[in-house]
């Protein structure tokens, strides 16, 4: 394929939805580190590329992906085994102490599903109040058993009124101390 033509037409080619596919390539490469759901311009991409920041180190992570799942991970850089990531946050290993604490509370109504991996056990935490707090379209709740030994689990589900489902292989409560309305508005929810 040859390319023929000033920047400002292979801009509107890109723009058109006829760009070459190493440009395609380049931008999803570059939305899967910033985490933007960004479209990039040819004349755009070296500039998105220079203010790339990489996450790396083994770290606890919240990922929201593009289909509504936040997924909570425990590895060494920002990846997913799950979907393509939209947006991503470190978790603090103490918890929070409310909703608006949390760094993905701006976007708990997009959120449908959440997804604890293998691996985030390895994090240790013990303190899970208000982590899925007012997710109002959370439907589903997979990998539970990733938060065996936690000691607080206030308000983790409270009013998340579409929560239906919460998968676990297994659960050891022996260690919560505090569990104050952990599922109080979850009328969906069935035991």
């Amino acid at each position: 394929m040859m390319l023929v033509g000033t920047w400002s037409s292979l801009t509107w080619h890109w723009r058109a939805g006829r760009c070459p596919r190493r440009f395609d390539a380049i931008a999803e490469a570059i939305r899967g580190q910033n985490g933007s759901s960004d479209e990039y311009a040819p004349d755009e991409m070296a500039a998105a590329i220079l203010a790339l920041t990489w996450d790396t180190g083994v770290k606890a992570r919240a990922l929201l992906l593009m289909d509504g799942t936040l997924e909570l991970n425990y590895r060494d850089g920002r990846s997913s085994d799950v979907g393509t990531i939209s947006k991503c946050w470190e978790v603090d290993p103490e918890g929070y102490g409310s909703a608006e604490a949390r760094p993905w509370d701006d976007v708990r109504a997009l959120v449908t599903r959440v997804v604890l991996d293998s691996d985030f056990s390895g994090v240790g935490m013990t303190n899970f109040g208000y982590f899925f707090h007012s997710m109002r379209n959370l439907v589903e709740v997979v990998g539970f058993e990733e938060l065996s030994g936690a000691t607080c689990l206030d308000h983790l589900f409270t009013s998340c009124g579409r929560l239906e489902t919460i998968w676990a292989t297994s659960f050891d409560a022996s260690a919560v101390t505090s569990a104050a309305y952990p599922v109080n508005g979850c009328y969906r929810l069935v035991g």
